[in-house]
């Protein structure tokens, strides 16, 4: 119930392209997993993947972080959603 209820959601939470939005497809691509892992959870973890790419994840910035924890996690969602998605 609560899957299904995420996913109608999923739309409004792609448009906010925060780390919550990549930390949300991230969850649906591994529940989905072992539904349909060639087609539905790729479809999510792809979507994270993009949104992170868009977010600058990918690249690693020379300007010290504010905030040590969030830079840890935002580390860390970003290299398990690429080698999901990889």
């Amino acid at each position: 119930m609560f899957y299904h209820q995420a996913s109608r959601l999923l739309s409004e939470v792609i448009t906010l392209s925060s780390l919550e939005s990549i930390q949300a497809c991230l969850l649906l691509g591994i529940y989905a997993l072992p539904i349909d892992a060639s087609g539905l959870a790729y479809i999510y973890l792809n979507i994270g993947l993009r949104l992170g790419v868009q977010n600058g994840m990918h690249r690693k910035g020379n300007e010290k972080p504010v905030d040590h924890v969030e830079d840890g996690i935002k580390d860390r969602v970003w290299w398990t959603i690429y080698c999901l998605e990889r």
